[in-house]
């Protein structure tokens, strides 16, 4: 692709390779107050129970040293003005400031497209036969962020044409950021004013290189967002080849944002990428992470679903073998819940106790596999790492319990003989002693009786007692059911 000049060249190269846009536009809305210093807490500590500060041992040890990176971090917060954004000069000069930002991004788009589209050449079978596809931004940034492009441009480097697509790809996200502040501003509702903060003081591309993870730059393109700066620390942190355990605040973006761009990564066809939500959550997040990871990136969600009742014969292992191994191909990722791996665990250790070979073996290998190949994140995972997920199944001969079905027939015949004497013992003791809560005329329910506090309520509950005992010495299990 040849370009007008080594000066736009240039500018591609450094667009492409380090997301700097020549003409962005930012602005950071900051609060005059600031969180008070870390010397409050130490300041109203008694002398009395408090050593030196510059000692090792006492009150001042046990309680403060270990608080002074929380202090001074929360110390160190700067929050928002977000009345600012209703001051009317302000909001003008933001418009002006956004819609030059806005026109500035779509010349440098539509000369960058125009550059794209008329050098772009169909060398498919279809193309040559005179069925040819019409040339769009969407199908130039689909063929440019495909799964196969994505693994040429890491292990082979950008080529130009590479490049100036990138550049472009930025043009399309600065122009969606221009538009996506001036409708925030334009709402005038103080409910959007977080979210235009954010947006305003961000261009992104800060904590991330495109070259190094163009996944990043498509994620933001296809939903329209911007990945704030703690997202993308989070993110890069995740995908290190250490064990990590990262926690964020609520409404920070960890299921919405960074677990499918991690889970994305992640699938670079070297590792399987999964992901384990909650069982509430699985739906949700299932479907969400699909609309936002199936359009420029092209990967799909599969449901890794193992049940005592569904893993039956070798086929179906065979089947999870081939799931298994196209995700690993072709970078698709997998979701699944606690309860389906422990199931998995489980049925292999009961197929080889049935002396299922065949299927144990798989089984085995399957998750042999998954151990040694498999990258795993895991969504509230202090829900999911809680030992109240277990799962275990029964094995052996069915044998009855102890007492078999009279564990629940005398339960139930007290229940029915209480029932039967209830309207005995009102009519006998009176209202004072006992109450009648509900006289159902359906046999398969039984009438509420209610004993009242009172001289007689022992008498009355002695006389309740016997009566259920003569009723099961005299008829063993009393009245039918």
């Amino acid at each position: 692709l040849l370009l007008a000049n080594i000066e736009d060249f240039q500018a591609v190269t450094m667009i492409a390779k380090t997301g700097k846009f020549p003409h962005a536009f930012e602005y950071r809305v900051i609060s005059k107050e600031v969180c008070g210093g870390s010397s409050f807490l130490f300041s109203e500590l008694p002398t009395s129970y408090a050593d030196s500060p510059g000692t090792e041992t006492g009150l001042y040890h046990i309680l403060c040293s270990e608080l002074q990176t929380s202090i001074d971090l929360a110390a160190s917060v700067v929050q928002p003005d977000f009345s600012l954004l209703s001051d009317h000069d302000l909001v003008e000069r933001l418009k002006t400031g956004l819609e030059e930002y806005r026109r500035e991004a779509v010349i440098l788009k539509d000369y960058w497209w125009k550059i794209i589209s008329g050098s772009w050449e169909d060398t498919s079978l279809s193309s040559l036969v005179g069925l040819r596809n019409a040339v769009s931004p969407w199908s130039i940034l689909l063929n440019h962020f495909s799964p196969n492009n994505l693994r040429k441009m890491k292990y082979q480097g950008f080529k130009k044409s590479d490049l100036l697509v990138h550049a472009f790809a930025f043009a399309v996200k600065h122009e969606q950021r221009a538009r996506r502040c001036l409708r925030l501003l334009n709402r005038g509702s103080t409910s959007t004013h977080s979210r235009l903060a954010l947006d305003l003081q961000s261009q992104g591309a800060r904590e991330w290189s495109p070259e190094e993870l163009p996944e990043f730059l498509a994620f933001e393109i296809d939903n329209d967002l911007c990945i704030r700066d703690i997202q993308a620390k989070v993110a890069k942190a995740m995908m290190g080849p250490e064990q990590r355990l990262m926690q964020l605040n609520m409404g920070m973006g960890k299921s919405a944002v960074i677990m499918p761009l991690v889970l994305c990564c992640a699938a670079n066809g070297e590792l399987i990428s999964r992901g384990t939500v909650l069982s509430s959550l699985y739906s949700t997040n299932a479907m969400d992470w699909q609309s936002k990871i199936g359009g420029l990136l092209g990967r799909c969600v599969f449901s890794m679903i193992c049940r005592r009742d569904i893993i039956s014969d070798q086929n179906k292992v065979k089947k999870m073998t081939a799931m298994l191994s196209r995700c690993l191909e072709e970078r698709h990722i997998i979701v699944t819940v606690p309860e389906h791996r422990l199931s998995l665990e489980n049925k292999a250790l009961e197929a080889c106790h049935k002396g299922e070979v065949h299927v144990g073996a798989d089984l085995l290998k399957m998750m042999a596999t998954l151990a040694s190949d498999t990258s795993d994140f895991l969504d509230e995972s202090d829900e999911i790492l809680n030992p109240k997920y277990q799962l275990v199944y029964t094995m052996g001969a069915m044998q009855e319990m102890e007492g078999s079905a009279l564990r629940w027939m005398v339960h139930a015949a007290t229940m029915k003989a209480l029932s039967f004497h209830a309207q005995d013992i009102f009519q006998e003791f009176g209202p004072d002693n006992v109450e009648l809560v509900s006289q159902s005329k359906n046999s398969s329910e039984y009438n509420a009786i209610r004993l009242l506090k009172g001289p007689r309520m022992d008498k009355v509950y002695g006389r309740l007692c016997d009566n259920i005992i003569q009723d099961i010495l005299k008829l063993g299990i009393p009245r039918s059911f």
